[in-house]
């Protein structure tokens, strides 16, 4: 699975999409996807996964490279 995949199941899912896939998703992004990635999945997603990816960022001190 890429970042295209998940972007493609978070947009098909949307606001309907359950805690539980938001979060088999967000451990699958966190796995495959480059900072670059989160970020474009960030931007064009909302909902539950962009709730995870917040958190995710938060975490990380956010999506950039020192």
């Amino acid at each position: 699975m890429d970042a295209d995949d998940i972007l493609n199941i978070v947009t098909f899912l949307g606001d309907e999409m359950t805690d539980e896939q938001a979060q088999r998703l967000m451990d699958q992004a966190k796995s495959c996807c480059s900072i670059a990635d989160m970020e474009r999945i960030k931007d064009a997603v909302g909902g539950p996964f962009y709730t995870l990816l917040s958190e995710f960022e938060g975490e990380m001190g956010g999506f950039h490279r020192y």
